[in-house]
This record gives structure tokens, sequence and C-alpha cells, in this order.
């Protein structure tokens, strides 16, 4: 009975909360977005190499189409170039945009969000 009286009062704090990080996002929300768009261009661009497995087997391999082997080849290439592109833009972005976001932060409002949420480790609740 008790686990669920904590779960519900952890869902009300949560929403207290939900101001205060709106309050940070709201200038953020083009790199967010740009953030966003990469991943999900990232993710597809992921998805080039299984499925250029098909082609290369069923084509390639069982057809003896040769001549699908440079197409095949050079989309797989292109995709792990993308992929390796966004990857690294991602990480830029979002992280000097994390980083520069935590030095604007006022001290006082940093130390109040700090105090509010849990410690991950033990040892740093004492």
């Amino acid at each position: 009975m008790s686990t669920e009286t904590e779960q519900k009062q952890k869902r009300k704090n949560a929403w207290k909360n939900l101001p205060d990080v709106w309050a940070l996002i709201r200038p953020r929300r083009g790199l967010l977005a740009l953030g966003f768009l990469l991943m999900a261009v990232n993710r597809v661009a992921g998805l080039v190499l299984p499925a250029s497995t098909k082609y290369f087997v069923d084509n390639v391999i069982s057809k003896r189409q040769i001549q699908l082997l440079t197409p095949i080849v050079l989309a797989v290439l292109a995709a792990t170039i993308l992929q390796g592109l966004t990857s690294f833009t991602l990480t830029q972005v979002l992280s000097k945009s994390a980083q520069k976001m935590i030095t604007e932060l006022p001290a006082g409002c940093l130390f109040r969000f700090m105090t509010r949420t849990k410690p991950a480790c033990s040892s740093l609740a004492s």
C-alpha cells in the first residue's frame, strides 16, 4: 500500500517540475528539432545496410545480376558516410547546446533543481 502512495507522490512531484523544464527547453526548441531530424536521418541511413543484403543475395548472387553490385555498394557507402556525419553533427550540436545552457543557468536555479532530484548513487545521498 505504501509503494502505491509513493508512486502517486512521485508522479505529482514530476508534474511540479514541468514548468521549470519547459523554461529550459523553450529557447532551444530549434536545436532540439534539428537534433530530432538528425536522429531520424541517422536511423534511416542505418537501415540501408540490412536492406541492401536482400538485394545483394537475391539479385547479385542468385540471379547473377552483377551490374547491380556497383549501385548497392555505392548506396551502402553513401549511407555509412551520411550516418557518420549525422552522428558527429548531432553530438556537436546537442553537447554545445547543453554546455551553454548549464553555463547560463543561475546558480540558485541549478541548486534547487539538484536538491529536488534524488541522486543516482546512494553514496551521494549523505
